[in-house]
């Protein structure tokens, strides 16, 4: 097995209460693997592979090799890391689990940025932003005001994340 990646991901926020809920197709090397999917209600997500043959399927078993010669996760759980627990081995699950909010975070990225431009500065966490007040459409003009006002603080324009090339 080479590659693995989540298409179709569907998120539903307004079902989402201890965990996201989504469903999604598993691709493996291009050929659908499974489908896989997560009620919002807590718990782990459940994943249906396509040939049927539960614990004997040849997509679970690459699959499962797969992710687990991956590198440990590290935890970034403040209660986890309080109690000494270290990095969390992959599995499918996890990889799952992290795809999908790889996703969400896009998601909601991509949704910020069609109203307004947004821009990071040093000293910004990777999760902290600025929006120009009022909202100004992102345009290869306005980047470069962007960029002239704030030369090396400028750290990123987040819309030039989601531009076609």
């Amino acid at each position: 097995m080479k590659n693995a990646e989540l298409k179709k991901v569907r998120i539903y926020k307004g079902m989402s209460q201890e965990t996201t809920a989504f469903n999604a197709e598993l691709w493996i090397d291009g050929k659908l693997a499974a489908h896989a999917e997560n009620d919002g209600h807590g718990g782990c997500n459940f994943i249906r592979y396509v040939d049927r043959n539960h614990g004997k399927s040849a997509y679970e078993t690459a699959f499962n090799a797969w992710t687990e010669a991956m590198p440990p996760v590290p935890c970034t759980d403040d209660w986890a890391i309080e109690r000494g627990f270290g990095p969390m081995a992959m599995d499918a699950e996890l990889w799952i689990g992290l795809e999908v909010e790889r996703v969400a975070s896009e998601q909601d990225w991509k949704r910020k940025c069609s109203r307004n431009t947004l821009i990071r500065l040093v000293g910004d966490s990777p999760d902290q932003f600025r929006a120009y007040k009022p909202a100004a459409k992102y345009s290869p003009e306005f980047a470069a005001q962007i960029k002239a006002k704030h030369g090396a603080n400028l750290l990123e324009i987040i819309n030039e994340r989601f531009i076609n090339v």
